[in-house]
């Protein structure tokens, strides 16, 4: 059992943001830098941090590097805070590694570009300067952190913009969900269709096999399997006039090709 004071909280992880402690965005330079609100102060007992994936983009063995300006172009961005414990206690000497995308959400993993660590001052503090990380598709903006302090357990978590409501994605799904769950998806689609909300459903397999469109357009084929059994499968979904397209894969059996992958990953 890790002792409390051995946690890190999240609120000074993520940044204290002010001081020596905040995010700001630059342009052109960091003179003209705008800091965003600062984070409440430490209260002990304090929360500890949330873990969260590492993701995966990690590369072990980061260079000890705090500025990663001359890693590519784009916005200046300064992200500074205190690794404390759950006492508000700072943690000299611990190890912050962190990463991110560059401004068209890429991630370099054939070098180290957008990658450091740092140690943590005799105050917890770290300071990393580094260009604004762009969207990928799924995500918002975020900053990736692996931090040990001593033989502490390491954190892996994440990093997000306050503002940017994706930051908050999982939260406002755990808070949605129960009210969702309350009503069939028909008439879920029903009411946001008269309330003029686009969405969709999520279909299983079954749903797409016994949807009215996909029967009305034929897009359902049938395959034979060694047993003699036929299974339904998703045909071609585009008609061009004098071509016919038919589905001729099977799907593997069970175990079918276990010996062929394992001869092309083990050789």
């Amino acid at each position: 059992m890790t002792p409390p004071s051995s946690l890190l909280t999240r609120r000074h992880l993520t940044a204290r943001l002010s001081a020596f402690g905040f995010a700001s965005l630059t342009l052109p330079g960091l003179a003209e830098a705008q800091a965003l609100p600062a984070t409440p102060a430490c209260e002990a007992p304090a929360s500890g941090t949330r873990r969260q994936t590492e993701g995966p983009y990690f590369t072990p063995s980061s260079p000890l590097k705090r500025d990663l300006r001359g890693d590519g172009p784009g916005e200046t961005l300064v992200l500074s805070g205190f690794v404390l414990t759950r006492q508000c206690q700072p943690l000299p000497g611990a190890l912050v590694d962190l990463w991110h995308a560059d401004t068209q959400g890429q991630y370099d993993n054939a070098g180290y570009r957008f990658r450091g660590h740092q140690l943590s001052d005799a105050q917890g503090r770290y300071q990393v300067i580094t260009r604004i990380p762009g969207f990928y598709p799924g995500r918002t903006r975020h900053f990736h952190v692996k931090v040990q302090a001593g033989n502490r357990p390491l954190l892996t978590t994440q990093l997000y913009f306050p503002e940017e409501r994706a930051a908050n994605q999982r939260e406002l799904a755990a808070l949605l969900q129960p009210h969702f769950a309350r009503r069939s998806a028909a008439d879920w689609l029903a009411e946001f269709d008269r309330r003029g909300v686009p969405c969709a459903p999520i279909n299983d397999f079954a749903d797409i096999l016994a949807d009215p469109h996909v029967k009305e357009r034929g897009w359902v084929s049938e395959l034979e399997l060694p047993n003699g059994l036929k299974t339904p499968t998703i045909g071609f979904p585009v008609h061009i006039a004098g071509y016919e397209f038919s589905v001729d894969a099977r799907p593997p059996r069970l175990g079918e090709h276990t010996e062929a992958v394992a001869r092309e990953w083990l050789r």
